[in-house]
């Protein structure tokens, strides 16, 4: 028996999970003595000596990945990645005296960075924001850089944001790097922040007559996540991971609590029968794993973000989650946990005792609208 999925405009979905780009290290290195260096076609990958404040031109297009990361700053190096089929000519100003970072974090470099490029920071074929700690420096001294975030400043504010939809983070261990991929504009400022601590706890409580209130997110911590790699919460953070997009949506897991934990999310694609007179509404399901169990008073919540052509297609009201019972292979909806459907934010969220196991999101076949 095949699988029922919810259809786009007729077409069943089909996973499109945006796995971040991935860059490879240069052999070799140059150094640039002049405003202008144009990269012949036989050098696909050089990382690039920089210099703050020196236009540097990157020419044609031959040009594939170009890596300006040799700016050496207080805990480590700025790192700006690129790589277009038009000409780009790249400047990095050094500020001193950078806006607010972002609520719940600090500057872990005391600069900021501006990126500008004359023809343009946007339509790349690729764009990285990276930072390259110094494990020896002194500023570092009992910092657990895994923990760091890349910001991009508000202009309108004057203060440094951590959005998932400027870019996708990641740590790279064995290089000591904070890399931001797949940026869709690298023209900005740029902050290299890490949590405090000081975000404020959740609201609690519901409102009067038993109707539920929605949650306060203003001091939630947006993090951009990764599948298949360990998604650091950090403890009496507040934090929000979103994972990658597809046609369907986009999964999310809330954590807040008194310790720090990690998360490992592993997209999978569905195999089983949905609960009966249902269907899937991304045909990929989702294993959550947690380094550490739940802290007693926390708070474990799993969203799912649909997108607009999905909201066209169903009855979003009725959908439900549910989870894989590893005793008889099949899924469960009821019991689960306290389950609220956002619809100003095209959102469903269940908040759980404990996020770990494989999850996915269902609609009665009823929900599904007809195509016209």
């Amino acid at each position: 028996m095949s699988l029922l999925f919810v259809t786009l405009s007729a077409l069943q979905l089909a996973p499109a999970i945006a796995f971040p780009a991935q860059s490879v290290r240069a052999a070799k290195r140059v150094s640039l003595d002049a405003s202008h260096f144009v990269l012949g076609p036989d050098r696909r990958d050089i990382a690039a000596a920089g210099t703050f404040d020196l236009q540097i031109r990157k020419s044609g297009p031959e040009i594939r990945e170009e890596k300006k990361d040799e700016i050496e700053i207080t805990v480590g190096k700025f790192e700006v990645e690129f790589s277009a089929d038009t000409a780009r000519t790249l400047t990095v100003t050094e500020n001193k005296k950078p806006g607010a970072p972002p609520k719940g974090f600090k500057l872990l470099e005391p600069s900021s960075f501006r990126v500008s490029m004359a023809e343009g920071g946007d339509k790349l074929t690729f764009g990285g924001i990276d930072y390259i700690f110094d494990p020896a420096s002194a500023g570092l001294k009992g910092v657990d850089i895994s923990k760091s975030q890349v910001a991009k400043l508000d202009a309108a504010t004057n203060a440094f944001v951590v959005d998932p939809k400027l870019g996708e983070l990641e740590f790279e261990a064995d290089e000591s790097e904070v890399a931001f991929k797949n940026v869709k504009d690298l023209t900005g400022e740029w902050a290299v922040v890490i949590a405090d601590g000081t975000a404020p706890p959740p609201a609690t409580g519901g409102a009067a007559g038993g109707e539920k209130k929605k949650d306060d997110k203003s001091g939630q911590i947006e993090v951009p996540a990764g599948f298949g790699t360990a998604n650091v919460v950090n403890a009496n953070a507040f934090t929000n991971l979103n994972f990658p997009t597809n046609a369907a949506g986009s999964l999310e897991v809330e954590l807040n609590s008194t310790t720090a934990n990690q998360v490992v999310v592993a997209p999978i694609m569905a195999t089983l029968q949905p609960p009966a007179g249902h269907m899937y509404v991304d045909p990929l399901t989702f294993s959550v794993r947690t380094a550490n169990p739940p802290a007693p008073g926390g708070t474990s919540k799993l969203d799912y973000k649909f997108t607009e052509g999905i909201k066209a297609a169903i009855d979003p009201t009725k959908a439900v989650t549910g989870k894989l019972d590893a005793a008889t292979n099949q899924w469960v909806t009821t019991g689960l946990g306290e389950f609220e459907f956002e619809a100003d934010e095209n959102e469903w969220s269940l908040k759980v005792a404990d996020v770990n196991g494989v999850w996915a999101f269902f609609v009665p076949a009823t929900a599904v609208k007809a195509v016209a």
